[in-house]
């Protein structure tokens, strides 16, 4: 162990790991008094006895597990072949509904914005007038079209002839400027990646053993790229403020080019050249997995980490959180600029338009300066990189999140009172908190049981700092076995956040996207467009809620089955 080892306090499955193979943690990596490093050494040991006796009971449970699979197997072979073929149709759907629904989200809200300012562009005359009569203004309601639409062949082929055919004929989808935007925005934010200086972190361990290193750079990144808009703009008046809403369609066909290409680059690079290497590590496969259906690879994702330049740049981190994060924040600039502009009377954007832009600048904010916790997330550890994360960073975040305020430009009208403003962003001051308190106590829970003990071991408010219990924290131990085939072990929090559900930070979560959703001035779910961001959020936190449930039961096995014995509900105390 030399000083550079000492810096870093070990994790606990890595002074797990260490005990397992035979190798003692030394003390000063422990950290701590003797009475803490004595603690620490029974948790240490704690831990080993449960890991050596899963490790030793692991014959007889697979015995024991297999003879039910096998039965219910048997009983269930339609049902599979049936599941089976849904699971290879399924992202073949998904990967050309997606997109149309999203451009009909579109065409409902911006389409005459849109189209009629790329008619202008027409040399002839009279085209531009035979083209603009057939264009429907549907005010956002999206309802409306999808009514349309549902009614029968006559209603949607005159959907067609209102919405999509005058799109197609202004050419609003290949304006140079709407490419210009999206490809400049994500090019510089390429450069920015590389370029500006951030602290290198190293991400989870992966079933393979990599510990992939990442650049903790995107608060800057932020703040550079909205001091080159405002520059841009106001200073050097290149373009419009409002660009990203004048030219919509355009930006949203490139983005929709550029999710094409990401996930094509990372399905063949899967296949030719996978990224099985950290530098200076062993060279395994563990991490690339193939389904047998090109749909489902290409809709899931085949490599867990896409990395690029000799494992430097992540493509999935780039897209996620550099082009989808910062890319929300800029639109939501540019929505509320337009509708200053488009405001004659007043000059000004409304209340409604600055507190939704504030509220969900802090949401971004706080994912950009915390960077290194989103490496533990589902996002970065389990999901592989296909058209599901790439085309959601690309395209749904810069649209879907951007809903709400897009809505805003359209409804200037929107008038809050002070009053019930301060309860929304109190509400999501609430929700806030509580979604990092909880992660928070979860993390320094985790190393206080190392550092400390089981004994000296509590958990409080504000990470475990204040208002801390002195009973000793409800928890479950449990073991697990990596790819590696080595067995690992870790603690379950049962006390706190973590007695109320689960998965009380998804609910915390929805508390933010409701203050969101209230920011439209509009009742729960009455107009459907400001209220799409909290609808898909409660389905994507529900569905990621039950994939981790089946994900933790697979991995834990008893001690998971203990644990939802202490802990009950999933996301929603007392009914969930």
């Amino acid at each position: 162990v030399g000083p550079s080892d000492v810096v870093r306090p070990l994790r606990l499955e890595e002074i797990a790991d260490r005990n397992l193979s035979g190798a003692m943690a030394p003390p000063e990596l422990i950290g701590g008094s003797s009475a803490a490093q004595c603690d620490a050494g029974h948790a240490v040991a704690a831990l080993d006895a449960i890991a050596l006796r899963e490790k030793a009971c692991d014959g007889d449970a697979e015995v024991a597990d297999k003879k039910p699979r096998l039965a219910e197997g048997k009983g269930r072979s339609r049902g599979a072949v049936l599941l089976r073929a849904v699971e290879r149709v399924f992202p073949l759907l998904a990967m050309c509904s997606i997109p149309l629904m999203l451009a009909l989200v579109a065409v409902s809200c911006l389409a005459p914005v849109d189209v009629n300012l790329a008619l202008m562009q027409f040399s002839s005359a009279d085209k531009a007038q035979a083209l603009t009569p057939a264009l429907v203004d549907f005010q956002c309601e999206i309802s409306r079209p999808l009514m349309m639409l549902l009614r029968g062949r006559e209603s949607a082929r005159t959907l067609y002839s209102q919405t999509f055919a005058p799109l197609w004929a202004s050419r609003a989808l290949l304006s140079a400027r709407g490419h210009a935007c999206y490809f400049g925005f994500v090019l510089l934010q390429f450069v920015l990646q590389l370029a500006l200086p951030g602290r290198v972190a190293l991400g989870e361990t992966t079933p393979a053993g990599h510990r992939w290193p990442y650049k903790m750079n995107g608060l800057l990144a932020l703040v550079v790229t909205a001091a080159l808009f405002v520059l841009a703009t106001f200073a050097l008046d290149l373009f419009s403020p409002a660009i990203y809403y004048e030219h919509f369609f355009g930006a949203f066909a490139a983005a929709n080019e550029l999710a094409a290409a990401a996930v094509a680059l990372c399905y063949f690079k899967a296949w030719f050249a996978p990224s099985t290497q950290v530098p200076g590590g062993p060279k395994t496969t563990a991490d690339v997995k193939w389904s047998g259906s090109v749909f489902a690879d290409l809709y899931k994702g085949v490599e867990l980490n896409t990395r690029l330049f000799g494992g430097r740049f992540d493509v999935k981190m780039f897209v996620i959180a550099r082009v989808g994060m910062i890319g929300w924040a800029m639109v939501n600039l540019s929505a509320l600029l337009a509708q200053q502009r488009a405001s004659n009377s007043t000059g000004t954007a409304s209340l409604a338009m600055m507190l939704i832009n504030v509220l969900q600048l802090v949401y971004v904010v706080d994912l950009l300066a915390r960077e290194e916790w989103y490496l533990s997330t589902i996002d970065i550890m389990t999901d592989r990189c296909g058209f599901y994360l790439l085309y959601g960073g690309a395209v749904f975040v810069p649209v879907a999140y951007c809903l709400q305020s897009m809505w805003l430009i359209r409804h200037a009208d929107v008038e809050l009172s002070a009053t019930r403003a301060a309860a929304i962003a109190l509400l999501f001051t609430v929700s806030y908190g509580a979604f990092l308190d909880s992660n928070w106590q979860r993390t320094q829970f985790r190393r206080d049981y190392v550092a400390l003990g089981p004994a000296r071991t509590t958990v409080g408010l504000l990470g475990n700092r204040v208002l801390r219990s002195s009973a000793p924290p409800k928890l479950v131990r449990a073991s697990w076995r990596a790819a590696d085939g080595r067995s690992r072990a870790t603690v379950l929090l049962a006390d706190g956040y973590w007695r109320l559900a689960r998965h009380i930070n998804y609910t915390a979560d929805l508390g933010m996207c409701f203050a969101f959703g209230l920011c439209s001035g509009r009742a729960p779910l009455a107009d459907a467009l400001p209220w799409f961001y909290f609808v898909f959020m409660l389905v994507l936190l529900t569905h990621r809620a039950l994939r981790d449930e089946r994900r933790m039961r697979d991995k834990y096995g008893r001690a998971y089955d203990a644990y939802t014995a202490q802990v009950p509900y999933v996301m929603l105390p007392g009914v969930w």
